[in-house]
């Protein structure tokens, strides 16, 4: 049951996201554009140097195999979070500027739509993949490596592929090996 659920918060933030998009339109959406784009260049040079900050904050996964996918996850989602506000804060005035030069056309609207989608899906990878490497036992991580190509496997690999870091395979891999070690 709660596979469905995850599935159906993935639709749901797809179908939100075209919407809030598409009447947005990309030249509304450029301190978004920005933010995204700095956001994903740091989190790609700055995440390895965060790992070893941040080791410790979790101390019930020291010593197992979910212990370098959950702090490469949270390192490359607080970067990559932190840059995006501060990026989208400072450039929050071109959105106005271009808002109100502007008209919108359709082509903006159809740009606008898929760089919202592509905007919230890589939020909701950041905070599923966290989620996962949270509790690696859960339902989500089933779900994710499934091995059918389902939409949730997609999303929760679109932030490791953007922003580095392990994904949620190389964690299922891991676990797996990790259950063979114990049985044989």
């Amino acid at each position: 049951m709660q596979s469905v659920i995850y599935h159906l918060i993935v639709v749901i933030v797809a179908a939100f996201s075209t919407i809030v998009g598409f009447r947005r339109g990309l030249g509304r959406q450029t301190p978004s554009v920005i933010g995204l784009a700095f956001g994903i260049v740091c989190a790609r040079l700055l995440s390895p140097g965060l790992d070893g900050v941040l080791y410790g904050a979790f101390p019930s996964v020291h010593g197992k195999v979910e212990e370098r996918f959950l702090y490469d996850t949270l390192s490359s989602g607080l970067i990559f979070f932190s840059i995006y506000a501060i990026f989208r804060t400072l450039t929050g005035f071109l959105g106005k500027v271009l808002a109100s030069t502007s008209d919108s056309t359709i082509l903006d609207n159809l740009a606008g739509s898929l760089f919202g989608l592509f905007k919230y899906m890589l939020f909701l990878s950041i905070v599923y993949n966290f989620l996962c490497g949270a509790s690696p036992e859960s339902e989500l991580r089933k779900c994710a490596r499934s091995d059918d190509g389902n939409i949730v496997e997609e999303v929760m690999l679109l932030s490791p592929a953007l922003l580095g870091g392990e994904d949620v395979m190389d964690l299922s891999h891991k676990i797996q090996l990790e259950e063979a070690k114990k049985i044989s």
